[in-house]
């Protein structure tokens, strides 16, 4: 598949080999309604609810066209009902066309999806659907009609489960990266982030995925994708994170404490000796020096 970065137009999915999605599914099984718990899914196809509307999943970039001309259309009640609309001529319609109101330029965005294969994983209803109905809906401002009105950010509950990204590399994207992984490390220190070079879903991904499942089969604690996990497991996971936090709170005090050192000990003797002048007044006399010079212990 030739391509050209960044994407401008979402494309349809190119033609890959059927049997590589029948393999995921023989080695993740389905879920209840038959559908496969493990799925392949083109990026530029891949939406979900969001904000009264379905949107890009894997987003890789945004499209601005100019599509017409616009006078704000005013109700009886002051406030703005719509746009009363004009060709996108390259020049604006006349002040006789527009009743002499003001003008703007519409632009319509279209975002572009990721030209890129993602494998997903179908989370049952029991865990995807919890506190769904709670945190499905918030209060906005609407610009349009100018008030703070209820709008449904999640949509409709999943009952019969969803899918999502798999968590085995967040998001599990198929693609072709350096063998030395500089072409993510440059990206990254560009601020971007890398989408290396399109490639068909293969057998390393099938090897990848059935390794996994392999590794699976050795934790203490099994349970399915429609099922949550025992609280032992949450407090464990969740004793681990505050472990590993902890941890590089002490790393980062250390390499403060490090850092200090290094800016005060070329001032050391200047600050805690006599000198009658302004740094003796300002820091010896007020034991300020002292202070931090015994805090970051050089004395």
């Amino acid at each position: 598949m030739s391509e050209r970065w960044p994407a401008t137009v979402n494309v349809p999915a190119p033609s890959i080999d059927p049997n590589f999605q029948k393999e995921l599914t023989n080695i993740f099984g389905t879920a209840p309604d038959g559908r496969p718990k493990l799925r392949v899914i083109w990026g530029m196809e891949a939406r979900e609810f969001y904000h009264e509307q379905y949107r890009m999943r894997y987003p890789c970039g945004k499209i601005k066209k100019f599509v017409a001309w616009g006078v704000p259309s005013i109700g009886l009640d002051g406030k703005q009902s719509g746009w009363l609309k004009f060709p996108p001529t390259p020049n604006p319609p006349t002040k006789k066309q527009t009743g002499g109101r003001m003008v703007m330029k519409l632009m319509e965005q279209t975002v572009i999806g990721t030209p890129r294969w993602f494998v997903e994983q179908w989370i049952g209803p029991h865990v995807a659907g919890q506190r769904w109905e709670e945190e499905r809906w918030e209060w906005k401002w609407d610009p349009v009609q100018c008030v703070n009105r209820r709008v449904d950010m999640l949509g409709p509950p999943p009952r019969d489960g969803m899918y999502l990204a798999a968590e085995f590399v967040y998001p599990f994207m198929l693609a072709v990266h350096q063998s030395d992984g500089l072409c993510c490390v440059n990206k990254r220190k560009e601020g971007f982030r890398c989408y290396g070079h399109y490639r068909d879903p293969d057998d390393r991904d099938l090897f990848y995925i059935a390794s996994l499942v392999d590794e699976l089969k050795d934790e203490p604690y099994l349970y399915d994708y429609d099922q949550l996990p025992p609280r032992e497991v949450v407090e464990a996971s969740l004793q681990k994170r505050i472990d590993q936090i902890a941890e590089q709170d002490r790393k980062d005090e250390t390499r403060l404490v490090e850092g200090l050192k290094d800016e005060i000990r070329p001032h050391a003797k200047r600050l805690v000796t006599d000198g009658g002048r302004l740094d003796k007044e300002t820091y010896h006399f007020q034991g300020i020096g002292k202070g931090i010079l015994k805090r970051a212990g050089l004395k």
